[in-house]
């Protein structure tokens, strides 16, 4: 087996191995009140770069202290995932100013409980690219045609190694066939 064949093979079962870890996360967690999320900005980067899966679970907001990963619905339907910068007490309700890692500056409003999705609880840099194309009918096309892509070149590498092994005529001696093992029928 080539090198090459052996790369294909391990490209193939990386992604195969991806898509299913990543579908399941985005199909269990809601079962135990959690939402798996793609990072689309680098607000959070360098502790969470574009582009990265994160986990989110449902926490009492009473135990969020200063410095927890949380993720919020915004009134927009957008879900923003930032650091408590600071926990504000108002009208008797307990609020969040978030601030992105990046970000110079705090979020400029407060967040309320009611806004708070959960905390992060895990991330994994690299699936949120495959979280978002799941998440759509061409993301899920491009992916099983990249699989049918590695499969086929797998394939071709295997079938080249295997023509290439085979032994070669000589020059200027006739190559014989023998028809029968083929499976033709002689006449």
């Amino acid at each position: 087996m080539t090198i090459l064949r052996r790369g294909l093979d391990l490209a193939l079962a990386a992604l195969v191995g991806c898509v299913v870890v990543v579908g399941l996360t985005a199909y269990l967690t809601p079962a135990f009140g959690g939402h798996a999320l793609a990072i689309r900005s680098g607000s959070m980067a360098p502790s969470i770069s574009v582009g990265s899966m994160v986990v989110t679970m449902r926490e009492d907001p009473a135990t969020l202290v200063r410095g927890d990963i949380v993720a919020i619905a915004l009134p927009s339907g957008t879900v923003l995932t930032h650091r408590i910068d600071e926990i504000v007490r108002q009208d008797d309700r307990r609020m969040f100013r978030l601030k992105g890692d990046a970000n110079p500056s705090p979020d400029p409003t407060l967040v309320t409980q009611d806004q708070l999705l959960g905390k992060v609880v895990a991330i994994a840099p690299g699936l949120g690219y495959i979280l978002a194309m799941l998440s759509m009918p061409i993301g899920v096309l491009a992916l099983l045609l990249l699989g049918v892509q590695l499969l086929l070149g797998a394939w071709l590498f295997e079938e080249l190694a295997e023509r290439s092994s085979r032994p070669r005529p000589t020059p200027g001696r006739p190559t014989t066939f023998d028809l029968r093992s083929r499976g033709a029928r002689a006449r």
